[in-house]
C-alpha cells in the first residue's frame, strides 16, 4: 500500500512552509524526515509552533529534486509541543498529478 508507506531519509528533505499570520504572510523554512502520500510531519522550533494552530491552512514547498520544489496546499492536523519534539503533521490537500509523482519520487 503506497499511501501508507513513510520514508525515513538519512538526509533531511527541504521544506518550505507559507502561512498567514493576523493577515501577514509568514514563511520559513525546515526540514522534514517523515514524509508519505497522504502528508508529513514538520520539526520546528517553539516559536514557530506558538503561531501554528490545528486546522489552519498552509502551503509547503518540498525539494524533491535538487533546486526543484513542489508546491502543496495543507491543513495542520496536530502539533506537538513536547519536550523532545516540537513539530506539527500536516495533511495535504488535494493533490494532482505532478504533486503526486514529485511526492513518489521522494519516497523512492
Amino acid at each position: 500500500m503506497a499511501e501508507n508507506r513513510r520514508i525515513d531519509y538519512r538526509k533531511d528533505v527541504q521544506v518550505i512552509v507559507h502561512f498567514n499570520l493576523h493577515g501577514h504572510e509568514k514563511v520559513f523554512q525546515a526540514f522534514t524526515r517523515n514524509i508519505s502520500l497522504s502528508g508529513l510531519f514538520i520539526e520546528t522550533e517553539e516559536d514557530i509552533l506558538e503561531m501554528i494552530q490545528k486546522g489552519e491552512s498552509i502551503v509547503v514547498m518540498m525539494e524533491y529534486k535538487t533546486n526543484l520544489f513542489v508546491k502543496i496546499k495543507c491543513y495542520v492536523i496536530r502539533v506537538d509541543m513536547q519536550k523532545e519534539t516540537f513539530g506539527f503533521a500536516i495533511k495535504y490537500l488535494e493533490l494532482d498529478e505532478n504533486q503526486q509523482e514529485a511526492i513518489e519520487q521522494i519516497l523512492t
